[in-house]
């Protein structure tokens, strides 16, 4: 979804009331376990990329994606993307730059989805 600037919009909306049926609990509910699980996927991926699991960096990276997709949060998902990529093709070279992008964009994420 285009948000009007270069990149993907930090929620979409319409897919969240779409996998929710628009239940506000329900949002609120998903929303918090997104949350409270994308925060302790993100400790492995940095203990994974300091250690060099390099494996280990696209495999958390593509359920991140996967999890920021399910919610909306296409921002988080396009940036988790680029990180899984980099780990599934060994590509350490500026792994540690895109895992900080994707940081932010959940950063953005868990803004968005706590003033729904």
């Amino acid at each position: 979804m285009d948000n009007g600037t270069t990149g993907p919009a930090v929620l979409d909306r319409a897919q969240l009331d779409e996998a929710t049926g628009g239940d506000a609990d329900l949002i609120r509910e998903l929303a918090e376990l997104y949350v409270l699980d994308a925060e302790a996927q993100l400790e492995v991926l940095r203990g994974a990329l300091e250690q060099d699991r390099i494996d280990e960096v696209h495999r958390v990276a593509h359920g991140l994606k996967g999890s920021s997709a399910s919610v909306g949060a296409t921002e988080a998902a396009e940036a988790f993307l680029a990180v899984e990529v980099k780990g599934r093709l060994q590509e350490t070279e500026g792994l540690a730059e895109a895992l900080a992008v994707a940081e932010q964009a959940f950063e953005r994420a868990r803004a968005a989805l706590a003033s729904i």
